[in-house]
């Protein structure tokens, strides 16, 4: 898996690459349902994150979950992350989490 849940959060510059963005984010993406689903099959959620996520109400709410719930993972989901956005075609939004 290439995260895990506990106590631990991702690296400090990843972090703070999703916390300047964060809004970005919020308003660039506004079906994050693939990119959940893309994230659950690469090990950065489980399923109870997947599950919990998807039942937050869709659009803002949803995504902010789902930012939130990678702000708390830890070893290499950031990167992942990145992957996964260019994977579901929101390349220049991983584009410009690259720029901080």
């Amino acid at each position: 898996m290439a995260s895990s849940s506990g106590n631990f959060t991702m690296p400090r510059k990843d972090l703070e690459r999703i916390q300047f963005h964060y809004d970005y984010i919020l308003d660039s993406v506004l079906n994050p349902d693939d990119l959940i689903t893309t994230l659950f099959c690469k090990g950065v959620l489980d399923l109870d994150q997947k599950t919990h996520i998807l039942n937050i109400e869709t659009g803002k709410p949803r995504v902010k979950k789902l930012l939130d719930t990678l702000m708390t993972e830890c070893g290499d989901c950031y990167q992942i992350f990145l992957e996964a956005l260019r994977e579901k075609r929101f390349g220049p939004i991983a584009d410009t989490l690259g720029k901080i």
